[in-house]
């Protein structure tokens, strides 16, 4: 007899529950793809979340009215899948979660703009401000529909993969922005950033723009616009590592080298979002990753080598290394407090523009808010406040509503044990946090990576723990069905 010959079951001699057990639990929608289309699915949609976030980093293209190339790429991308999914006759389904944030951001939207048509005329308040300000929210729902676009019909293995791919490149253009930021510290690269933060008249005081203020305090962003915006970008990529690594269970020079410029870019930002929330998560999910073995070896010495010589290079040169330590000074502190000082005085000083803003609405239109439109140029440093002031009660409850089905999908991943869990659950206490700094769902750029990888993430966690149910489901058919044969044969 032949090693390699196969015997073949006939179907009669097979309970049903036994051949559920037995079909395919981690296909596309139900169905198992072919290698050849799967791959050819994987290009593609790799094709196209590259796209978005290397146009998150492009340049202004009509400063005077904020439009950037994201804005092109992301529209043009949601629109023709769009087009594309209406044309195609195979069904899409989608994961519950992923669906739900767009409904609610739809919903958010629509409420928003009620608010800005049916309220009282508010002096300065313009179209474009209108515009600008509802884009914020349109955005957040096309790059939620094109990364659900473009993966439907993924298995879990493929999107993995994706979101792994997407992770490195997250890595490779955070350590380019790095980049940019070290060469300012030695030369004047205003020439080339000015085309990236966006000169126009809400972004200028007498000082000059907000990147280059923090730059005259040594805080070097980049191609971001401020801080905020940079250290969020910063946090997300040290996660996405770890994630990436985790999945791909080995790590290399060249990785630990991008991680390496993450960090130092990061703290160069000064951006208490990155120094105080992004390292601790990063430290966390490290700790409770399958990556920590990885982690924890000889090349992480030669990394911390490595990122202690860069760091002993750039304190020597870098003005704002005394601003970084005055973060872990508890005794440097003001009237305002501790609060005040790890807020940046968005709490505990009554006379911030948070504090302010928060009680006006509070006061005047606590339900329906204000509209878009209605801040006249006035900073909104705090995720929970945007939605509050523009949309009232009604936006703040739907906003806390987004927050809740993130941690649902992180928990069901965790429950499940996915990787996926686990990188969901520490976003869900960066974006948690860092929403009382700024607003992480709308910010410039960094909303761009946050919205790619979290749904990524909920696509592959949510899916994994249920295909993990049908397992254990079908396992628990086949046990009843054995069970109920042997009790028959026995004369029961």
């Amino acid at each position: 007899m032949r090693a390699d010959r196969i015997v073949r079951v006939p179907d009669r001699l097979v309970a049903p529950s036994q051949q559920i057990a037995l079909a395919p639990t981690e296909g596309c929608d139900g169905a198992a793809s072919r290698p050849g289309n799967e791959d050819k699915q994987i290009r593609r949609a790799k094709v196209i979340l590259i796209a978005l976030l290397v146009a998150a980093f492009g340049p202004y293209l009509v400063p005077s009215i904020g439009l950037r190339t994201d804005h092109i790429i992301i529209y043009g991308m949601a629109a023709v899948l769009f087009v594309r999914t209406l044309l195609s006759t195979r069904p899409i389904r989608v994961v519950p979660p992923s669906l739900a944030i767009v409904a609610i951001l739809c919903c958010v939207l629509l409420w928003t703009l009620l608010a800005t048509a049916s309220g009282a005329a508010i002096a300065g308040r313009s179209t474009i401000q209108i515009i600008a300000d509802a884009e914020n929210y349109t955005q957040p729902i096309a790059i939620v529909a094109v990364v659900m676009m473009a993966t439907a019909g993924m298995t879990i293995a493929a999107r993995q993969r994706l979101l792994a791919s997407v992770a490195m490149v997250t890595c490779v253009l955070a350590v380019a922005n790095a980049g940019v930021a070290l060469a300012t510290i030695k030369i004047d690269t205003w020439p080339l950033v000015q085309h990236f933060v966006g000169i126009r008249g809400n972004a200028q005081t007498d000082a000059g723009t907000v990147w280059q203020r923090a730059a005259q305090l040594g805080r070097y962003t980049g191609l971001f616009d401020q801080p905020l915006e940079a250290g969020l970008a910063y946090s997300i990529a040290g996660l996405s590592w770890i994630y990436a690594v985790a999945v791909m269970r080995k790590t290399t020079v060249l990785r630990w080298v991008l991680l390496v410029g993450v960090i130092v870019g990061g703290v160069l930002t000064v951006s208490k979002i990155f120094v105080i929330g992004g390292v601790v998560t990063m430290i966390m999910y490290a700790l409770l990753s399958r990556a920590r073995r990885i982690i924890i070896g000889w090349r992480a010495l030669v990394a911390g080598g490595l990122a202690t010589g860069i760091g002993a290079f750039v304190v020597g040169q870098w003005q704002g290394i005394n601003r970084l330590l005055r973060l872990f000074d508890t005794g440097d502190v003001d009237a305002g407090g501790l609060l005040a000082k790890y807020t940046a005085r968005r709490f505990g000083d009554e006379a911030f523009t948070v504090v302010t803003l928060f009680r006006r609405t509070y006061e005047e239109s606590p339900i329906y808010g204000f509209g878009f439109g209605a801040r006249g140029g006035l900073p909104i440093d705090n995720g929970y406040l945007e939605f509050f002031f523009q949309g009232g009660a009604v936006a703040l409850g739907l906003y806390c509503i987004i927050l809740l089905i993130m941690l649902a999908a992180a928990i069901r991943g965790l429950r499940g044990g996915s990787e996926e869990g686990k990188l969901l659950a520490a976003l869900w206490i960066l974006t948690t946090g860092a929403a009382f700094g700024g607003p992480v769902f709308t910010a410039n750029r960094s909303s761009v990576i946050f919205w790619i990888v979290v749904t990524l993430g909920i696509s592959i966690a949510w899916r994994r723990a249920g295909d993990r149910g049908s397992r254990a489901v079908a396992m628990v058919a086949g046990v009843e069905s054995r069970s109920m044969k042997a009790r028959l044969a026995s004369g029961y």
